[in-house]
């Protein structure tokens, strides 16, 4: 959420709540005409949003603590201000309203998860479980084949990784949320 540190900002989490605050210089801000017409909520179903979700996921005060020098902070600040640009410009040409779409990246993020299962995608994209299976259907694919044919591409790509080669068959399939061995085979 990019908001305005000038303005009153009020917050009603549901559940616990994880946050980050990264202040950003309102002037190279400005530089890239981001204003505050674009503050709020910032979209992730790009590229650009993905990884701005993802650094910003990773960060911790011991992250910060171990890693931070002084020449990090425009670097940091720079980075991150790039990253946003395309985000708010990407609701102006992208609608993110395909269900399919949504379905394939929350299982393409999600596959290390065992707990991944067809209730937990239709719940986060928003649909029924029923409505759901259709839409796998129509691409002639259930749901659970799609998620096991993916998990068993990230498989295949560490088992030809020569840095996974001290890893077992089991370790890399555990590490792509297969449950054991005998789920693997």
């Amino acid at each position: 959420m990019l908001v305005d540190p000038v303005e009153t900002i009020s917050m009603y989490p549901q559940g616990l709540v994880s946050q980050i605050s990264v202040h950003l210089s309102r002037e190279k801000l400005l530089k890239e005409n981001i204003s505050t017409e674009y503050f709020g909520k910032l979209i992730t179903q790009n590229m650009s949003g993905f990884l701005l979700k993802n650094i910003l996921k990773n960060m911790s005060a011991e992250n910060i603590k171990l890693w931070y020098a002084t020449e990090d902070g425009n670097a940091f600040e720079d980075a991150l201000i790039a990253l946003i640009k395309p985000t708010i410009n990407y609701k102006n040409v992208h609608s993110s309203n395909n269900l399919m779409e949504k379905a394939e990246r929350f299982i393409i993020e999600n596959l290390a998860k065992p707990d991944l299962t067809p209730k937990l995608i239709a719940e986060h994209i928003g649909v029924s479980l029923r409505h759901l299976y259709r839409l796998f259907l129509q691409e002639n694919l259930s749901i659970n084949k799609y998620i096991q044919l993916k998990r068993l591409e990230k498989v295949k790509a560490d088992l030809l990784d020569k840095k996974n080669k001290q890893s077992s068959i089991t370790q890399i399939a555990l590490k792509w949320g297969f449950w054991d061995g005998a789920h693997f085979s």
